[in-house]
C-alpha cells in the first residue's frame, strides 16, 4: 500500500504543471521605439485578427496607479514597426509622460482570451528626457528603477528566450548532487 502511494506521488510530481506561468502575457513583448520624440508602440507578431486594447500604465505613488487605453482592431490599424501607434494625448486621452518614470505597455485582446488568437503581450520601459530629447531605457520592475543602458532601437526583443527547466528535473539534479 505504501509503495503504491509512493509511486503515485512520484508519477504526479513528474508531470509538468502549466497552471503557474511566470508571465501573464505569454505571447511576446510589446516593442516601443522613439518616433518624432514620442514613444511609438508596435508588435512583432503577425497575422492577428480581432479587436485589441493597448494599455499604458505607470505607478504614480505607492497607492496610486495611472493607466490610459487605446482600442482598435488589427484589421483597421495593425501595430507593426512601419505603422506603430504613437503614445501621445491624441491616442491615449490625458497621457502626459513623466521624466524618469517606468511605464508598462501591454496589448490585450478586446474579447476573452479563449475567443482571441492571442492572450496578451507586455513590456516595461523607462522614459527619460535629456536635452529636450526623449530616450527609451529598459526598466527593472523588481528594483523599480531604470537601467542606464539605452535600448538598441534596431534589435528590440529579437533574442530567443532560454527554455526554462522543469522543476522536477531540478529536484532530481539536486538529489543527485547530494551523493556527489
Amino acid at each position: 500500500m505504501n509503495r503504491s502511494i509512493f509511486y503515485c506521488a512520484i508519477l504526479l510530481l513528474s508531470l509538468k504543471v502549466y497552471g503557474f506561468s511566470s508571465s501573464p502575457y505569454p505571447d511576446g513583448n510589446v516593442n516601443v521605439i522613439i518616433k518624432d520624440n514620442k514613444p511609438c508602440i508596435y508588435i512583432d507578431k503577425l497575422n492577428l485578427t480581432g479587436g485589441y486594447t493597448l494599455i499604458v500604465s505607470s505607478t504614480k505613488s505607492l497607492t496610486e496607479d495611472e493607466f490610459w487605453l487605446y482600442k482598435n482592431s488589427f484589421e483597421k490599424n495593425y501595430p507593426n514597426r512601419d505603422n506603430c501607434i504613437i503614445a501621445d494625448n491624441t491616442n491615449f486621452k490625458g497621457l502626459i509622460f513623466r521624466n524618469n518614470a517606468i511605464y508598462n505597455f501591454s496589448l490585450e485582446p478586446s474579447v476573452m482570451p479563449e475567443f482571441a488568437d492571442f492572450t496578451g503581450m507586455a513590456s516595461s520601459y523607462c522614459l527619460k528626457e535629456k536635452n529636450g530629447k526623449l530616450e527609451l531605457y529598459h526598466s527593472n520592475l523588481s528594483i523599480d528603477e531604470c537601467r542606464e543602458q539605452k535600448q538598441n532601437i534596431f534589435v528590440e526583443h529579437t533574442e530567443i528566450p532560454k527554455k526554462q527547466e522543469n522543476w522536477f528535473n531540478l529536484l532530481i539534479k539536486w538529489f543527485k548532487s547530494l551523493w556527489k
